[in-house]
């Protein structure tokens, strides 16, 4: 009798695993370019390198919640793309960021970036 439940509840689990899995597809990619006005540091978890673009007649980076993008620590090449940024912003450089925008959230995580 359990079983005849169990398999009638088996097609339920599994949709319901498959839009947990397939979550990540709600990212939209986005792009911004512009040059670095400010960072902010946060700590773990928490979005912790953050980058403004100078604000002109829009926004660059107006499309993401917050007005900001970032980089989290866990992020692969975590190290030169903080790097990169730093140098861009001390030679007053612009950037391209193409970015990850959340579906839920509307952050922008960046996945890429150029020094223009």
């Amino acid at each position: 009798m359990a079983t005849k439940f169990v398999k009638r509840l088996f097609p339920i689990y599994l949709l319901l695993g498959c839009l947990s899995i397939s979550s990540p597809a709600l990212a939209t990619p986005v792009t911004a370019t512009g040059t670095i006005r400010q960072f902010f540091l946060s700590g773990l978890g928490n979005y912790p390198f953050r980058v403004y673009l100078v604000v002109g007649s829009s926004d660059p980076l107006g499309t993401c919640t917050n007005a900001f993008a970032y980089l989290d620590i866990s992020d692969a090449n975590y190290e030169a793309m903080v790097a990169s940024l730093l140098t861009a912003y001390g030679q007053g450089k612009q950037v391209f960021l193409s970015m990850d925008k959340d579906g839920v959230t509307g952050l922008c995580k960046i996945s890429e970036l150029a020094i223009i």
